[in-house]
This record gives structure tokens, sequence and C-alpha cells, in this order.
């Protein structure tokens, strides 16, 4: 029997009998299912998310991107690699090459997300309309936002797309409209 992909909701797997197959594009081999969300788990996901803002919003900056880091070294490991690239391979029928640079890549885009934060700290600079005062800057959270996907795809773009979201301290709602395997490699 193929793996089955629950939802993730406020860092809980939900199972649910309501699935749809996912398969191979090119021989159309079911290669896994994966929980379809009723509007009530899209309302809870949401919810979640919304709950889990303050605590990422208030986080330290430095604690952000030890964060990253971590997930950056994780997903640079063999066993990842070798989940990212089979997953690829089975879902987008990718040759390994392909399945490799993308597997590079979502180190990357975790990497950039690291050192992005330091940028969120803010700027201070003269102000351009009183004499003799400092203008000062500081990027600050506003909410939830909602990830659109789309499924299959490769691994870095839901990893791209999220760093986004997360690295200013915005909580992320993904929403996948064909929902993937690859969307379940959790770091």
């Amino acid at each position: 029997m193929p793996p089955c992909t629950p939802l993730f909701i406020n860092g809980r797997n939900v199972e649910s009998p309501n699935t749809f197959e996912v398969k191979n594009p090119f021989s159309g081999q079911v290669v896994g299912t994966a929980v379809s969300a009723s509007s009530e788990e899209c309302q809870a996901a949401i919810k979640a998310a919304g709950d889990a803002f303050n605590g990422w919003a208030k986080m330290n900056l430095n604690t952000k991107r030890d964060i990253f880091r971590k997930a950056a070294a994780v997903a640079a490991t063999e066993k990842y690699k070798s989940m990212i690239m089979t997953v690829l391979q089975e879902e987008t029928e990718s040759v390994p090459y392909w399945c490799f640079l993308n597997w590079l890549s979502a180190g990357g885009c975790l990497h950039s997300a690291a050192e992005l934060v330091g940028d969120l700290r803010g700027d201070s600079f003269p102000s351009a309309t009183v004499p003799g005062s400092t203008a000062v800057t500081q990027r600050r959270p506003y909410g939830v936002v909602k990830m659109l996907t789309r499924a299959p795809q490769t691994r870095h773009r839901p990893v791209e797309r999220a760093n986004l979201a997360l690295a200013p301290g915005h909580c992320n709602t993904p929403h996948v409209r064909k929902h993937d395997r690859a969307q379940d490699i959790r770091i």
C-alpha cells in the first residue's frame, strides 16, 4: 500500500478517511495518497498559524537564524537527500541530476533565509525632513501568510516560499492544490 501523507496542523499529524491519490505524471502509477482537508481542518490550520504568530514574531532574531541554519544542516544530510530525491523522482519523473539540483537548492534557500534574518534588525539614518534628527526603520510581522503551491513540483519551491514568510515572523499556512509527498518531508 502506498504511503499516506496526513495533514499537519498545530504540530500534529491529522488523519482522515478522505484522501486522494498522488500519481507519477509519466507512468500514472500511484506513488502515495494524501489526506484531503475539510473546511473545518483548513480553519483549524489557519487558527493554529495565527496562534503561533505571537511566539514566532517575538522570537529573538538570532534564534530564528539558528532555526534556519539547523534546518539547512538537516536538509544536507544523506537521509534527507535520499528522501527528497526519491520523492521527486517518483512524483515528477525528474532525472536524477534535476532531483540533485533541487535538493541542493533547498539547503541554499534555507541558508539564505538564515542570513537574511539579520536584515530584519532595521536601519537608522539622518532624517531628510527634520534637520539634526535620525529616522529609524524597523520591520515587523503582520500575521498569517497563505502560501500557494502547486503539485507535483520540486522540493525547493515550497521551502523558498515559506522562507519569505517565516523569516520576518509571519506564520505560514500552505495551500496545496494537489498534495504531493514532497510537501511532507519535514525538517
